[in-house]
């Protein structure tokens, strides 16, 4: 049961780093940085198209929430950014 819901865990993980790398590309291509916008976006492409192990262990598990946190904070520093310019 617990590889279940660590299964899971990782698979939300996945989907919500790749919906964050997607949304911290489009704000970098609105702040005119093509290549930070290029690079989110095939980070984006990686994180969701790697293939993944049967059983995902601890630390790629948290590996992904690492990412997500990354992805999270440069998507937010990009939008207070858009917002003042």
């Amino acid at each position: 049961m617990n590889n279940t819901v660590l299964t899971v865990l990782f698979r939300a993980l996945t989907w919500a780093g790749s919906a964050a790398f997607l949304a911290m590309a489009l704000i970098e291509w609105h702040l005119g940085s093509i290549y930070h916008a290029v690079v989110s976006l095939g980070i984006a492409v990686l994180h969701f198209l790697v293939p993944r192990p049967q059983q995902p262990t601890g630390a790629t598990t948290l590996l992904g929430a690492l990412m997500l946190a990354f992805a999270i904070s440069r998507a937010l520093t990009g939008y207070a950014l858009l917002k003042v310019a």
